[in-house]
C-alpha cells in the first residue's frame, strides 16, 4: 500500500497544492475551506503517492502554509531549504505541484488547576499526531531529530 493510500485510510484529504506561481515563485493554494479554518491541524506533502514532508499547523493549514511562504521567501533558513527542495520537487514532478494532505487532529476539554482556580480549556491533538505520524513514515524532508 502506498504512503498516499495509508493517509487517506487515516482520514487525509487533499486540501491543495503548492506550485509555482505566475512569477515563477514557490506559492500554494489550499482549495478545502476546512483546511482554512482555525483548528489544529495536521499535514503532509505528497509526490507520487510518497510524503516528502509532514507538519503540523495550530491555526490551521492556510495560516501555516503562510508562514511557510514567507520561509521561502528568505525569512529563515529552514525556508530557503525547503524552497530549494520544492523547486528541485517541481521542476521534475510530471504535474509540477506538490500536493498538499490535510487532516483536522481531534480535540477535547480538560479542567485544570490554576492558580485563580479550575479553568475549563480545550486542547488539540495535532502535535501528538504530527510527532506519531513522522514516526510513522519517516518523510525525507523532516529532519528537525523527530
Amino acid at each position: 500500500m502506498s504512503q498516499l493510500q495509508e493517509l487517506k485510510n487515516l482520514g487525509f484529504r487533499k486540501a491543495g497544492v503548492i506550485h509555482f506561481d505566475s512569477d515563477a515563485y514557490v506559492n500554494y493554494l489550499i482549495t478545502e475551506e476546512e483546511f482554512k479554518e482555525n483548528k489544529g491541524q495536521v499535514y503532509a506533502w505528497v509526490v507520487d503517492e510518497e510524503i516528502l514532508y509532514i507538519g503540523m499547523a495550530g491555526k490551521g493549514i492556510n495560516k501555516r502554509l503562510s508562514e511557510h511562504k514567507g520561509g521561502w521567501k528568505g525569512g529563515s533558513t529552514t525556508g530557503v531549504t525547503k524552497r530549494k527542495l520544492l523547486i528541485e520537487e517541481l521542476n521534475n514532478s510530471k504535474n509540477r505541484q506538490v500536493d498538499v494532505y490535510g487532516y483536522t487532529s481531534s480535540t477535547y476539554t480538560a479542567e485544570v488547576p490554576t492558580i485563580l482556580g479550575t479553568e475549563t480549556i480545550e486542547l488539540s491533538a495535532y502535535s501528538l499526531d504530527e510527532d506519531l505520524l513522522i514516526e510513522k513514515f519517516k518523510p525525507v524532508w523532516n529532519v528537525n531529530g523527530k
